[in-house]
């Protein structure tokens, strides 16, 4: 017996930078930007879309408290 999640429309507003890093299929891809450039909100909708399928992946931050209130916290939200 096979379980199927059902279909869901998922929406997220990006701005074009934004768009191509989410949308770019290369196996290694980053995104640099400055303060409240969006890198963390793009992150989170690129890793969750990344989600949909079974893959492998990693989400990282320079320290800890970075990963636990930035990456995770919005993450979290986008899900």
């Amino acid at each position: 017996m096979i379980a199927t999640a059902p279909t869901r429309d998922l929406r997220f507003r990006l701005y074009d930078v934004q768009d191509d890093f989410v949308a770019d299929q290369s196996r290694y891809v980053a995104f640099g930007g400055g303060r409240n450039s969006g890198k963390t909100y793009s992150g989170s909708v690129k890793a969750l879309l990344k989600c949909m399928r079974p893959r492998l992946g990693v989400i990282a931050a320079p320290n800890f408290p970075m990963l636990e209130h930035g990456a995770r916290r919005q993450f979290l939200e986008r899900m």
